[in-house]
């Protein structure tokens, strides 16, 4: 039996994956074979992104923080004018016309009064009496009268002194 030469030669196999693909073939199957991401990955994203939000909105509530307070200057306006006239004031006399130089005044008392008690810091025991001299007049006659030892005179205060000898 005759043998055909090209019997013994396996062709090769032909599949699709192995056919040479023009350039702009090779571009397009490089964006679809995108890498599938790991839902960790995704979930660590997601946090990633939260916590970048939060910290600008920390930044910003800060930043607001610092100017939260505005100064307002008002400055009157001033103008100076001269009177030549006669104004009478009057006390209590309520209210005045508008075609009267009358001016209404009252009298006002202000009293203030303070109390404060202080505590004492320390105590000291004091065995020297006080000491001062006082004018005696005899209204009752004209002939000098004796004082005996202890006398007691009253001021109108009510405080009480009395002679030692």
């Amino acid at each position: 039996m005759k043998r055909d030469i090209g019997q013994d030669i396996i062709p090769p196999r032909r599949s699709i994956r192995n056919l040479e693909l023009p350039k702009k073939a090779k571009l397009f199957q490089k964006i679809t074979k995108s890498k599938i991401v790991p839902e960790k990955a995704n979930k660590s994203k997601k946090w990633l992104y939260l916590s970048i939000a939060v910290f600008i909105v920390a930044i910003y509530f800060g930043i607001s923080a610092l100017f939260k307070s505005a100064e307002i200057k008002i400055t009157p306006k001033e103008e100076t004018e001269t009177f030549n006239g006669i104004l009478t004031a009057k006390k209590d006399s309520g209210t005045s016309d508008s075609g009267t130089n009358d001016l209404n005044f009252q009298l006002v008392t202000v009293v203030k009064e303070a109390e404060k008690t202080i505590e004492a810091t320390s105590e000291q025991k004091v065995e020297i009496k006080a000491r001062g001299s006082i004018i005696i007049y005899n209204n009752y006659n004209t002939e000098p009268q004796k004082l005996l030892p202890n006398t007691r005179f009253q001021t109108p205060e009510g405080l009480i002194f009395r002679i030692n000898s």
